[in-house]
C-alpha cells in the first residue's frame, strides 16, 4: 500500500511539473516559431500505446529543457491540426526542425531514441505538399476549421430555434454564400484601390 501511495505521489508531482506542452489550433504556429527544435505527439485518449508513451515524454520534456521541446496534440479533438499533419494512426510523432517537418519512423519510443529525433536531421522531411507549415496545410487548417464551425452553428440552429435539418443547412448555405461574395468584393476592392494608388502615384 505504501508503495502504491509513492507512485501515485511521484506521478502527481511529475505532472505538475510538466514541460510538455498542449498544442492547440489556436497556439501551434506560435508555439513552434520559437526557434528551438520540437518533437509533438498526435494521441487519441483511449489508445494504450499512446498512454505508455505519457511518462516517456514527459522524461524527454525534462531532459531536454531549453535545448528542444515536446508538444502533445489530441487529434480527437484538435482534428483541424491533425489534418495539417500526415497522421496515420495513434501515437504519430513528428520533430520540426530549422523548418522542416520529419515523421518519426522509429520502433523504439525510449527517450533516448526521442531526444536524438528532436536534434536529428536525419530523414527525409516532408514535402510542401504534405508539411503543416506549408501553404497546403495551413488551407487544410482553415477549411476544416470553417467546417467544424459551420456544423455547430447547423445544430445551434435546429436546437435554438428549432428549424429543421434542411431549413438549417439552406439557412448556412446562404450565409456562406454571403460572406463567400463580400470577402470577394473586399478583395477585388482592394486590388482596384492599390492599382489606383500606383497610378495615381505615377
Amino acid at each position: 500500500m505504501m508503495v502504491l501511495q509513492l507512485l501515485t505521489f511521484l506521478l502527481l508531482l511529475s505532472i505538475g511539473s510538466s514541460k510538455v506542452v498542449e498544442l492547440t489550433s489556436a497556439n501551434f504556429d506560435k508555439q513552434v516559431s520559437n526557434g528551438l527544435p520540437w518533437v509533438i505527439k498526435f494521441y487519441a485518449p483511449w489508445c494504450g500505446h499512446c498512454k505508455k508513451l505519457v511518462p516517456v515524454f514527459e522524461s524527454c520534456s525534462q531532459q531536454m529543457e531549453g535545448k528542444a521541446m515536446f508538444g502533445k496534440v489530441d487529434a480527437t479533438v484538435q482534428i483541424a491540426l491533425a489534418e495539417r499533419f500526415p497522421v496515420r494512426g495513434y501515437p504519430s510523432l513528428f520533430s520540426i526542425r530549422n523548418g522542416k517537418v520529419r515523421k518519426y519512423q522509429g520502433r523504439q519510443r525510449t527517450s533516448e531514441t526521442l531526444n536524438a529525433f528532436a536534434m536529428s536531421e536525419e530523414g527525409t522531411p516532408l514535402g510542401m505538399m504534405e508539411s503543416p507549415l506549408g501553404p497546403i496545410g495551413k488551407i487544410k487548417a482553415y477549411l476544416f476549421a470553417v467546417g467544424e464551425k459551420g456544423i455547430r452553428f447547423h445544430e445551434y440552429l435546429i436546437d435554438s430555434y428549432a428549424f429543421s435539418s434542411v431549413t438549417a443547412g439552406v439557412l448556412l448555405f446562404i450565409i456562406g454564400c454571403s460572406m463567400t461574395g463580400m470577402a470577394t468584393l473586399f478583395m477585388i476592392w482592394m486590388f482596384t484601390s492599390s492599382e489606383q494608388q500606383h497610378l495615381h502615384h505615377e
